[in-house]
């Protein structure tokens, strides 16, 4: 918790540590259940995020309504009530955060770029508004399931190749044929919409058992490549970068915080989507050749 409220203001405001600390508090008192309770509270939390995410979907269709209903009386003269005017500024509230005016991004970027003061300031507001957010809000659940998911499979010894090869086929074949369709299916009706708000809950809905389906798969394929002794040259380092994960992570941020703010090249909101791919692989080379080096001397 201390280490992500540092992260969070004087670096990065994305910080995901302590967001991870208050769930770490609340799953300490969990981590002596059976793995098969853990898998049904997991599958509980992501049918409720689910039904969350389309029940999120339907409200907003309903706000929209009514601000347009309230825009109507205002156009025809009426006098809005303190009720209206809340409906009309929540519905606008909504489609600034969905689609924020380029003058405000222009700002952010201004700031990021002028100044660490400034850029702290810009962070600082970020921070505070997502801190302040109730421990029982879908992000934070959506933290609980993943967690519970790895305790789960850690128990099972999933997590530790201690299963047999066949069991980790089935799992990435299995994964793959639930994962990969769902999670299509979320990015196809998303563009398809134009990025549409009203879209967005519905198209993302399927895309919480996607996920998790499709990274289930992931982690049989490793435990295979492990299992089978291959690619040893990178296992090996990965194995290290995993061992320095909180050092990495950090250092990951120190790292583009250099490269994009204005203590370093200051380039952000200056690459274009595909260089930022040459950032992100220049991170993960220092993170493979630094990790083993550090952990062996």
């Amino acid at each position: 918790m201390a280490f992500g409220l540092a992260h969070a203001y004087l670096i990065w405001y994305g910080d995901i540590l302590f967001p991870y600390s208050l769930c770490g508090l609340l799953l300490f008192a969990v981590r002596n259940w059976p793995p098969l309770r853990m898998l049904n509270v997991l599958l509980v939390l992501i049918f409720a995020i689910t039904a969350g995410a389309i029940h999120q979907g339907f409200d907003r269709i309903e706000k929209k309504q009514k601000a347009e209903a309230v825009i109507k009386t205002e156009k025809g003269g009426g006098k809005l009530t303190d009720e209206q005017k809340k409906v009309k500024e929540e519905w606008e509230e909504s489609l600034k955060r969905h689609e924020p005016p380029r003058a405000d991004l222009q700002k952010e970027v201004d700031n990021y770029r002028a100044s660490y003061a400034k850029a702290l300031a810009e962070r600082a507001k970020k921070v505070t508004e997502w801190h302040s957010g109730p421990i029982y809000s879908p992000g934070l659940g959506d933290m609980w399931t993943m967690m519970l998911l790895g305790m789960a499979l850690l128990r099972l010894g999933v997590l530790q190749a201690a299963r047999s090869e066949a069991f980790y086929l089935k799992m990435a074949i299995a994964g793959y044929a639930i994962g990969l369709p769902l999670n299509a299916w979320s990015v196809w009706t998303w563009v398809r919409s134009n990025y549409n708000i009203l879209q967005e809950d519905f198209s993302f809905a399927p895309c919480h058992v996607g996920r998790v389906a499709v990274a289930l798969a992931h982690l049989a394929v490793l435990m295979l490549v492990v299992k089978r002794g291959w690619l040893t040259w990178l296992t090996r380092r990965l194995a290290a970068v995993g061992q320095m994960a909180l050092s990495n992570y950090l250092a990951e941020s120190i790292i583009c915080s250099f490269v994009f703010y204005s203590h370093g090249f200051a380039l952000i909101g200056q690459l274009q989507r595909y260089q930022l791919y040459y950032v992100v692989f220049g991170v993960w080379l220092f993170n493979l050749i630094w990790s083993p080096i550090w952990l062996r001397h």
